[in-house]
């Protein structure tokens, strides 16, 4: 799932779905990108993975990175 946090709150909002990882990271640049054009005040934007079929809060997910602002080390 690729999602954004806008300053200033405290939860994550999900706007898309890849099939794999490399799609998902493009995805994310590229909603940061709009985002920033539109003039949204982004704190970052990244990949949650989680499996299909399943319901989950955002703590439950089995790795979340920022794909902007780069994570050298994503899930640590």
């Amino acid at each position: 799932m690729v999602w954004y946090r806008v300053e200033g709150e405290p939860e994550d909002r999900v706007r898309g779905v890849a099939r794999n990882w490399q799609r998902a990271e493009s995805m994310a640049k590229t909603l940061h990108m709009h985002l920033v054009a539109m003039g949204t005040r982004v704190v970052a934007t990244g990949v949650k993975r989680g499996s299909h079929g399943e319901i989950y809060s955002d703590e439950g997910l089995s790795l979340r990175w920022s794909v902007v602002p780069y994570e050298e080390n994503p899930g640590e």
